[in-house]
């Protein structure tokens, strides 16, 4: 019986060590400069994501869209995501003319 658990207990732990696409996430810039240093370097456009907790429209995209596993690959394919809280950002938002 000790046997079938460790075999258990390595598969589980090879799994969570691996996960699959489907799970995966974007990875987040949250330094504007530092995302257009990269994606100059690497021949790709910076999508910035602008957001706040009190924002309903910003969480539903994240939970329906950026959650999508085609939508991380198009991203990750040409972009260097950068994430913004809008509160913490304000006058690079008001630069963009976010409100």
């Amino acid at each position: 019986m000790r046997t079938k658990l460790s075999a258990l207990g390595l598969l589980i732990l090879l799994v969570l060590a691996s996960p699959p696409a489907w799970c995966q996430t974007l990875r987040w810039e949250t330094n504007l400069p530092e995302a257009a240093r990269q994606a100059a370097a690497s021949n790709r456009l910076v999508l910035v994501h602008f957001w706040a907790p009190w924002c309903v429209a910003c969480r539903k995209m994240e939970q329906e869209i950026f959650s999508q596993p085609d939508v991380q690959a198009a991203i990750d394919a040409d972009y260097v995501a950068v994430q913004l809280n809008v509160d913490h950002n304000r006058p690079v938002a008001q630069q963009y003319g976010i409100t």
